[in-house]
């Protein structure tokens, strides 16, 4: 006995013919899933157990007669069968072990009731073989897989934004594919439709998508932005004919997936084009798209600008008129258009030197976007000094994992942010400071700053904000500022080991924040000739000498400060409030 809805009669072809479907269409189509869930099984009704024969070439189930398996994906298996009232050839992907009553079964049920879209291969039919549901989808010969890649731009473009229309409907409708991969966007006259959505929250993720899963969806349900992430890995491939984690060991792929940053985009793709990419595959949340939508938009305008280029590419060639057509013109007149040929070239290398003056040493779209990445290799700068050269006030530099051997001075306003895991993104000095501060405000975070014979940040001027930053000195104060006019902030950070932790002097001012100054051989914190300390929430501990020490008009305040383990709590002008501890 077999337990199956009324059949829908939208096949994919048809939806492709119309776009956008009329209200009798959409009608009828909801009538069709309202006799569908009416015929489909409750919970709790008594079924009789039936025994289905096996799946073979020629068996008919409900209105479809087998033809071939097909290779399973989203299913346990899958056949290519025939609509025996239609006409059509259709897919239907097989799930052992799921009754009417199993989470898969009211997944496919509400999936077939989307109301239509042309990217989306519609659910047309819901079937039961004894234990086992049946997903009946229109079956497409080709698929994104099936193409010879890499593309040329303008036609990877145009199949990311139909793909990426696809995934902001399933959005909007609280869908999720969870599994997307070149084989599941179906191909026919150069137009795309999605299938094997919504599924995956009650299936395990086929094997085949794990070069196409993002970082989070390693060891976490399917949300939207894994969609996106997949849907930057399709295009990327599209474009380079390669993945951008080309591991063949699927331990290796998810190592790599989850601590590496993708391999870089084509040097020869647009400019724009190899943003697009780094920011669909971009870790850090705050430069990730936040939809399909917006990700679309911007591929949109990049496809309007690889058609003007083409167009201009296909323009420039010249006319050749025959001999005769055209009178020779006077000799005087050929004098004079020479003469202004020269002047407009000699105007032109003018403007070309002064712009290579004006931009030498810049990159033109990281001005206008205001972020350059660091990185051993595929940024912008393989330094953090040299992406500062060039950096405008208020820039955003972004530096991925790597050890940057470098002193970084700052002088301007921007920020530095490590853009990958904790302890990530080191930056060592041999012979002076990691970073050196004299000017301007500046925020750090994230980093990982080691230093041998001086201090691994010297605050000379400015201010300066150092956020979930581990500081260390081999031998000198892993922190020193000096000046009235240095500020210095620290939230979240650790400074350990070396001579003393934090040094202030000269009417320097600094601020603690939730950090943990510990295991020196010389003081947590010195301060002196005027200095002054607010130190909130923080630990000061295991320091041989004096936890927190303000002497030569120096003063010091701890808010719900722990100190233990120190030769010496305090010493001098130190302010303890009540909440503190000291042990």
């Amino acid at each position: 006995m077999s337990a199956r809805g009324a059949s829908c009669r939208c096949t994919a072809a048809k939806w492709r013919r119309c776009p956008f479907p009329t209200a009798t269409a959409t009608l009828i189509r909801r009538k069709t899933t309202q006799r569908r869930l009416a015929a489909s099984p409750r919970p709790g009704m008594t079924q009789p157990t039936p025994n289905p024969a096996p799946f073979q070439p020629g068996l008919v189930i409900g209105d479809y007669r087998l033809e071939a398996p097909l290779p399973a994906d989203i299913g346990d298996a899958a056949w290519r069968a025939d609509s025996l009232s239609e006409g059509e050839a259709v897919r239907l992907d097989v799930f052992y072990a799921t009754p009417p009553t199993s989470p898969l079964a009211r997944a496919a049920f509400a999936l077939a009731k989307l109301p239509p879209h042309p990217r989306i291969a519609p659910v047309l039919d819901v079937l039961f073989q004894g234990e086992q549901t049946l997903l009946v989808t229109p079956r497409h010969a080709h698929t994104l897989a099936d193409l010879p890649r890499p593309l040329e731009p303008l036609e990877a473009v145009a199949y990311a934004q139909d793909l990426l229309a696809a995934l902001q409907f399933l959005h909007d409708h609280n869908v999720v594919h969870g599994a997307l991969t070149p084989i599941f966007v179906g191909l026919e006259d150069s137009q795309i439709q999605v299938r094997g959505y919504g599924l995956m929250a009650a299936r395990p993720r086929p094997a085949g998508s794990l070069a196409y899963t993002s970082p989070w969806a390693l060891a976490g349900p399917p949300t939207p932005r894994d969609d996106l992430w997949a849907a930057g890995v399709i295009l990327f491939e599209l474009l380079s004919g390669d993945l951008p984690f080309p591991r063949r060991d699927p331990a290796e792929l998810r190592l790599a997936i989850r601590t590496l940053y993708p391999d870089p985009p084509p040097p020869t793709l647009p400019t724009r084009l190899r943003h697009i990419l780094s920011h669909a595959l971009e870790r850090n949340e705050r430069r990730r798209y936040v939809s399909a939508e917006a990700m679309r938009e911007e591929l949109a305008a990049c496809a309007e600008e690889l058609a003007e280029d083409a167009g201009r590419r296909s323009s420039g060639s010249w006319q050749i008129l025959p001999v005769g057509q055209a009178d020779d013109p006077p000799r005087h007149a050929g004098r004079w258009a020479l003469v202004v040929i020269a002047f407009v070239s000699l105007a032109m290398l003018i403007g070309i030197w002064l712009a290579i003056r004006r931009f030498e040493g810049k990159d033109l779209w990281r001005m206008t976007s205001r972020e350059a990445i660091v990185a051993p290799s595929g940024g912008d700068f393989s330094t953090i000094s040299a992406a500062l050269n060039v950096a405008r006030a208020s820039d955003r530099i972004l530096v991925r994992p790597g050890v940057y051997r470098e002193t970084v001075t700052l002088t301007k306003n921007l920020e530095i942010i490590a853009d990958g895991p904790p302890g990530s993104v080191v930056v060592e000095s041999a012979s002076g400071p990691c970073l050196r501060q004299r000017l301007g405000s500046q925020v750090a975070q994230g980093l990982t700053l080691r230093s041998a014979g001086q201090p691994a940040v010297q605050l000379d001027g400015g201010a300066l904000t150092l956020e979930d930053c581990h500081i260390t000195a081999a031998q000198s104060a892993g922190v020193a500022a000096s000046g009235a006019e240095a500020r210095l902030t620290l939230r979240r950070s650790c400074i350990h080991g070396g001579g003393h932790g934090l040094t202030a002097t000269n009417g320097a001012q600094v601020e603690l924040v939730e950090c943990d100054i510990a295991d020196h051989a010389g003081d947590g914190v010195r301060l002196d000739k005027q200095a002054r300390l607010i130190a909130r929430d923080s630990r000061i501990q295991g320091n041989r000498q004096v936890g927190v020490s303000a002497t030569g008009g120096a003063a010091a305040r701890l808010e719900r400060c722990l100190l233990e383990r120190n030769g010496q709590a305090t010493l001098g002008n130190v302010t303890v409030a009540p909440a503190a501890e000291l042990r």
